[in-house]
């Protein structure tokens, strides 16, 4: 009885003496306005997503963390280095690189038109983004979560 006695002691006071240290939360958010692509859960990862050929229009979210705007605010993305798809024969940008934040929200999306026809069954191509932010400066791009990837998959 002793011995099991000591042993449910030490282990409740190696759980005590172990337990996690949060950090203590400070009220909301203050640092600068920043735009992150919405996190998607799928086969493609958490920051990306795979799509069939002539799908029509994918609509991208982006997140504001900050404070929301008293009137809208036009972005930009940028396609970056690791692109295969080519603009015009596997996707179109209908708003070109631009995209528009509304009045007093927290969220916009970006629209990318996959198109039909030039990718073989199992084929792919890979569309890379980047998140700017505004020209203005009043928003920037969130540093860890700027980026997404679509792979336009032929079928």
């Amino acid at each position: 009885m002793f011995l099991r006695t000591s042993v449910l002691a030490l282990a409740a006071l190696a759980l005590t003496a172990t337990g996690c240290d949060f950090e203590e939360f400070d009220g909301p958010y203050d640092g600068e306005p920043v735009m992150e692509f919405n996190q998607l859960t799928g086969p493609a990862g958490p920051y990306g997503v795979a799509v069939s050929e002539g799908s029509g229009t994918l609509s991208l979210r982006t997140n504001l963390i900050g404070p929301q705007m008293g009137s809208a605010t036009t972005l930009s993305f940028s396609v970056v280095d690791g692109t295969t798809a080519v603009e015009g024969t596997h996707y179109a940008l209908p708003n070109g690189t631009d995209y528009t934040l509304p009045a007093n929200s927290s969220f916009a999306s970006i629209d990318i038109e996959i198109l039909d026809g030039s990718l073989d069954e199992g084929e792919s191509r890979v569309l890379r983004l980047e998140l700017e932010g505004a020209s203005d400066g009043s928003i920037g791009a969130a540093e860890n979560f700027d980026d997404f990837t679509v792979t336009i998959v032929g079928d």
